[in-house]
């Protein structure tokens, strides 16, 4: 009979904590991302179409808020026409500059127009399209700016074959967060004033003790030091 008990008593236990196990799995389910890990898209442009004309280059995807790095997705592979034109500008005597845009967002419903960013053309394909884009953010999170580098300062007198270089971007992908400056304790100073304010009208003197009662300790003191001096003349004559 215990024994029997014992079985039930057990069983139940165990189909209890196998429900709560179920029914948290599902809220895990339901809740969905959390706050912030939801993946943004900032789609790239760049000007190696015709006659520097900004053609489709990809897109850098990120976490909203809690991230330090992201991801290139390239859209397509560069055509040996986009090729040629980039090699183009990288031997260019006037030092022609490679351009790298995204269209920035504040919300969803609001755009406010192209981020973008330069660097020299020829570094880049000296550099076989090897790069690092910085997406820089503000406090609440939203893009306001965008950064190219790439390794390496002076151009040399020769440039790679366009039949060289690689048809895809190797990318790396920082992610800028802007830090908040101190701001002034503006609540503290105005309860002070307001404590001032107070005590000025209820009459109450907020000097200290010395600025209170100076008239009758300076006197004190002077008294006290003429004093000494009457009863020791002796110490004087020394």
């Amino acid at each position: 009979q215990l024994h029997y008990r014992m079985s039930c008593l057990s069983f139940w236990i165990w189909s209890f904590a196998f429900h709560c196990m179920l029914v948290a799995a599902s809220k895990k389910v339901t809740e969905g991302t959390p706050p912030g890990s939801e993946l943004l898209q900032l789609q790239l442009e760049h000007n190696v179409g015709r006659q520097g004309e900004f053609v489709p280059r990809g897109s850098i995807q990120f976490k909203a808020l809690k991230s330090n790095s992201g991801s290139f997705v390239q859209q397509n592979r560069m055509t040996q026409e986009e090729l040629l034109s980039l090699k183009s500008m990288a031997e260019s005597e006037s030092g022609q500059v490679y351009r790298l845009r995204a269209l920035s967002k504040i919300s969803e419903e609001e755009n406010v127009g192209y981020i973008s960013t330069t660097a020299k053309a020829c570094l880049l394909v000296q550099a076989g399209l090897t790069e690092t884009i910085t997406i820089h953010k503000d406090e609440a999170g939203n893009v306001f700016g965008l950064s190219l580098s790439i390794s390496g300062h002076a151009c040399e007198q020769s440039t790679p074959p366009a039949k060289g270089l690689p048809a895809v971007f190797n990318t790396t992908v920082i992610v800028s967060h802007g830090v908040q400056g101190p701001t002034p304790d503006t609540q503290s100073f105005i309860q002070k004033l307001d404590r001032e304010q107070r005590q000025k009208e209820q009459g109450q003197d907020t000097r200290g003790f010395f600025q209170k009662y100076w008239m009758y300790i300076v006197p004190a003191v002077i008294f006290y030091i003429m004093m000494q001096n009457m009863q020791d003349p002796g110490r004087q004559a020394e």
